[in-house]
């Protein structure tokens, strides 16, 4: 299929799929933009150039939730980098690797697992609200930034000895109590894992030995 005028909003709705292969519709009012018909239906926007002398593909957006316009201006601005001597394909895949990063690290934060569970486990409970204050409040307070892969005994000895020493024996009671809720859901979700024990049940059996502090 050939296109002469430039593509309109009324013409890209109009274009229909061709059963048998994948259509690559140029848009003459700018040169490297193409719409992707496929075979099922499904339209997006890629953009054809060349970086360094080799041809380079670049995919934009998905129509309709990236309508003409905007196909447009992303497709101009990539041409601009490529102006500017960068490869717009190679630098979208760094921001997505390091988008990618950022999340894996993230992930594995005690705050961010105490949020997840309040959210899957604590919020069925009548003392669920209780129970994730006193994280937040004795846990998160001084581990949140800390990855869970990085906890130890030694950790959770301090964390309960800093509670008791300030004179809060009962607190430090209930804080153990909590924890091991906490870890023993991380267990079961396969959240922590050591060498010894692939699936985590050791790391968090420590956590409950009766010969911790405090230990009911």
């Amino acid at each position: 299929m050939t296109i002469r005028r430039a593509l309109t909003t009324k013409t890209v709705e109009a274009i229909k799929p061709d059963p048998n292969q994948r259509l690559e519709l140029p848009d003459p009012a700018l040169s490297g933009l193409y719409l992707v018909v496929q075979p099922s239906g499904a339209k997006s926007w890629a953009l054809r150039y060349r970086y360094a002398g080799k041809p380079k593909k670049l995919t934009l957006g998905r129509w309709p939730v990236m309508g003409l316009a905007d196909a447009r201006a992303a497709a101009s601005e990539a041409i601009e980098a490529v102006d500017h001597g960068t490869d717009p394909s190679a630098a979208k895949k760094a921001t997505k690797a390091a988008r990618l990063e950022t999340q894996l690290s993230e992930r594995d934060k005690i705050k961010t697992l105490v949020e997840k569970f309040g959210a899957r486990h604590l919020s069925t409970l009548k003392s669920g609200e209780t129970v994730k204050r006193e994280l937040n409040r004795h846990v998160v307070a001084i581990w949140g930034e800390r990855d869970i892969q990085t906890i130890t005994k030694r950790d959770v000895i301090d964390l309960l000895d800093g509670i008791a020493d300030s004179g809060r024996v009962v607190t430090a009671n209930r804080v153990r109590a909590y924890l091991n809720k906490f870890l023993s859901w991380c267990v079961e979700r396969d959240i922590i894992v050591t060498p010894k024990h692939p699936r985590g049940r050791g790391y968090c059996q420590f956590r409950g030995e009766s010969n911790l502090p405090f230990g009911a």
